[in-house]
């Protein structure tokens, strides 16, 4: 007698369910078993078709030996179930399948799991059982690609594609076979994606339902809201609903998450398709989850701050977080440390660190215990932990070494002085992501917050992700403790706060691709930090600007970008992202000024039109502002010169620091603020 009666193959299109129940007809073909294999797509789905469909198939396995089956033990494969289940699982469980002999197998490939009448039915319950295919490991992948004799240097960028789906692995591999001195990119194998996202996904019938599955790629969780957010509907219930019936859809609390790896193909899909419009995408969630951020606190902030920083996971600010979106890691939150806890952490650090460094840490815990975190699932159970204190109250005792290169300045700091995942580690995890969001909690709910500052004990590994995310490696900052070496990075908050950088976290992104593409258009030359932009040049460097104020990646070569009051006061050493954010605002801040004076409201639409209006033409906004052209263009050159004079008189006021001044520089000092020796960081 079979173990059980039935098994349930079920997961998300492309997983290999096919190919596995083809394997079991050989396999019982070969032991000289009955087997009969059915497609879902080739069957009527009604009970007398289905019926005769088996009798057919099980005939036709007789015709092929050319005997008459005597074998009592039969296997009967049922594919692409999720076509047949709406017309056929009722009749299916209660009246087909109990007919059959005591003998007979089943095997049943859906996309879906069972159904809940399955599982309730008495009859079933110890009959059945279900079996989820998910992706391959990353071993196995490789294993498979080796077997397919990919050159190595292919390797991970396949894997990196495929994230272990068997049929992305067997069509990426296929790609590089074709070209296997090219390297594999998504974008330039088009058809490797669309033949993916065909076997995957269900076929979409309407627009609406494609715009609701980008939406839905580019998010970590996708609620209610969010999706009428992103798809620009007041009431988007249908398309969530719709959503929800997809087998490649997983509902949870939190809302609907696609499977990964279709997540990750529509993305490349989109990307590859309609750059601008995902870059849309993009904003709208970005907008929307800033302004759910400023409302929410706890938890709930520490789940939106990861769905906010999962939007920017493939840029180098995103890389530290990736991890949060690993299978598990949903229930993990940071919470204030108990007592047991902390001392769990002590342990840890005192194994992985040594005594000297758990006994700093057991004083800096006594001293500010409410730094003290720990990381949790649902159950409480530890899955690491931080101590976040203000460095300026050091404990009593021994003196901390991590003090004499921690920057210091006229506002508050946070340092991260201990943090480890479960048993110590300190690479990138669940638990490491889980941490990094709750640090950025912390760091948006300390008032004008000058320094955060992180200690790591393999500095070469973690720099080039602390620098993706702004913070830079201290000048001279590594020290000492035990015979271990630590890495000191830090991040200067003055000229950009936390939730600034959280707003131009995609533009930052974007900066880190294009660093080496040259501007579509030359632009106004300048010395260093503005020097000789007088006269003619500020004003070709403002027009400049209003032309391209919609293109960060042209603005960046805009010679303003060095005249501290043209963005905002930043000094030209801060970042080129958020020197640019401030120069489209002030912009648009002068172009808004000339709204209040009824004169100059003209001219306020012509140049509102124009430069951040849809029309391609300056004939079509002339069209769409109801004027002559010649009028609109006597318009638009009079609100340009008053814009360039008003951007003019603020680089010239007081305190405005005009092209070729010398803006006040961060100063760092070594142990305290009184000691008045430069130190770091290096922003090499």
């Amino acid at each position: 007698m079979p173990r059980f009666h039935l098994l349930y193959v079920h997961g998300p299109g492309g997983c290999g369910k096919t190919a596995l129940l083809r394997c079991f007809r050989d396999l019982a073909e070969g032991a000289g078993l009955r087997a009969a294999f059915l497609g879902g797509a080739d069957i009527v789905p009604e009970p007398e078709r289905f019926a005769a469909a088996v009798q057919a198939r099980f005939a036709e396995g007789e015709a092929a030996r050319g005997r008459a089956d005597t074998e009592p033990r039969r296997l009967l494969l049922i594919d692409a179930y999720e076509r047949l289940r709406p017309n056929l699982d009722e009749w299916l469980r209660e009246a087909f399948l109990p007919q059959l002999p005591e003998t007979a197998v089943v095997v049943i490939a859906d996309r879906r799991p069972p159904g809940l009448a399955w599982r309730r039915d008495p009859g079933w319950q110890g009959a059945l059982t279900s079996l989820r295919l998910d992706n391959l490991s990353e071993a196995d992948g490789r294993a498979y690609l080796r077997r397919r004799q990919i050159p190595p240097a292919r390797e991970e960028e396949i894997l990196s594609f495929a994230l272990g789906h068997p049929l992305a692995l067997a069509l990426a591999a296929d790609a590089v076979l074709q070209a296997p001195e090219v390297p594999f990119r998504p974008e330039r194998a088009p058809e490797v994606v669309g033949s993916l996202l065909r076997e995957m996904v269900e076929r979409v019938s309407l627009p609406e339902q494609r715009q609701a599955l980008e939406a839905a790629a580019l998010v970590r969780h996708l609620d209610e809201p969010l999706l009428s957010a992103l798809v620009e509907r007041p009431d988007a219930r249908d398309l969530f609903e719709w959503l929800g019936t997809l087998s490649v859809v997983q509902v949870g609390r939190h809302g609907l998450r696609l499977h990964e790896t279709v997540q990750a193909l529509l993305c490349a899909e989109s990307r590859w398709r309609n750059g601008p419009r995902h870059a849309e995408l993009v904003a709208r969630a970005r907008e929307h989850y800033t302004r759910r951020l400023r409302a929410a606190e706890g938890e709930d902030q520490q789940r939106l701050l990861a769905d906010y920083l999962f939007l920017h996971r493939d840029g180098p600010a995103g890389r530290p977080y990736q991890a949060i979106t690993a299978p598990g890691v949903a229930g993990l939150v940071v919470r204030r440390a108990e007592g047991p806890e902390a001392a769990v952490l002590q342990q840890w650090i005192a194994r992985h660190e040594g005594p000297e460094s758990a006994g700093l840490a057991a004083a800096w815990m006594q001293a500010q215990p409410t730094g003290v975190l720990a990381l949790v699932d649902a159950s409480g159970c530890l899955h690491g932990g931080a101590v976040l204190v203000d460095p300026a109250t050091s404990p009593p005792g021994p003196p901390d070494p991590c003090l004499a290169v921690v920057p210091v300045g006229s506002g508050p700091v946070v340092l991260v002085r201990h943090w480890l995942g479960a048993g110590g580690e300190q690479g990138v995890s669940p638990a490491q992501g889980a941490l990094f969001v709750a640090f950025l909690q912390h760091y948006l709910a300390v008032p004008d917050l000058r320094f955060s500052v992180i200690v790591c004990r393999d500095a070469a590994f973690w720099e080039p992700l602390m620098r993706g995310g702004g913070f830079q490696p201290v000048r001279d900052g590594r020290f000492a403790l035990a015979g271990r070496t630590y890495g000191v990075f830090a991040r200067d908050w003055q000229s950009l706060s936390p939730l600034a950088w959280l707003q131009l976290l995609g533009s930052e992104m974007r900066f880190a691709a294009l660093a080496a593409r040259p501007s579509a258009e030359p632009t106004p030359s300048a010395g260093p930090q503005g020097a000789g932009l007088d006269g003619e040049a500020f004003a070709s460097a403002v027009r400049h600007a209003l032309r391209h104020v919609r293109e960060p990646d042209v603005l960046a070569g805009n010679p303003l970008l060095t005249v501290p009051a043209a963005v905002g006061g930043l000094p030209p050493q801060a970042p080129e992202p958020a020197r640019i954010h401030a120069l489209q605002e002030i912009l648009r801040a002068a172009v808004e000024g000339l709204a209040s004076s009824p004169r100059r409201a003209k001219l306020h639409r012509a140049l509102l039109a124009t430069y951040w209006g849809t029309a391609s033409t300056q004939e079509e906004v002339a069209e769409a502002l109801d004027v002559p052209f010649s009028t609109y263009r006597g318009h638009l050159k009079a609100g340009i010169e008053l814009v360039v004079e008003a951007l003019r008189r603020q680089a010239a006021a007081p305190g405005g620091l005009l092209p070729g001044g010398d803006p006040a520089e961060t100063r760092y000092a070594k142990g305290s603020a009184s000691a008045g020796a430069p130190g770091v960081p290096d922003p090499r």
